[in-house]
């Protein structure tokens, strides 16, 4: 039951269905900067916002929710995503 309405809502998101979810299309991260420092080598990078795009088309591949532990997960594929920074 748990997972139905869960994949409901994630369809619901998809479409653009329920105005009370934010919108699928573009889906926008904050800038990040972080610095990767293994195996004698460092990297510093940073990026400002970006804007994917393309989650309109998505499918859930599997879901699974746990009712004891409130937790999940799901696999989905998106067949194009556009990635645009800055």
């Amino acid at each position: 039951m748990l997972e139905q309405q869960i994949a409901k809502a994630l369809e619901a998101w998809r479409s653009g269905a329920d105005p009370r979810l934010p919108p699928a299309d573009p889906v926008i991260l904050p800038p990040l900067s972080s610095v990767y420092q293994q195996f004698g080598t460092k990297i510093t990078f940073a990026t400002s916002e970006i804007e994917l795009r393309g989650f309109k088309n998505m499918t859930v591949r599997e879901l699974h929710v746990s009712n004891d532990t409130t937790q999940g997960s799901f696999r989905f594929s998106v067949p194009l995503i556009t990635l645009h920074s800055g």
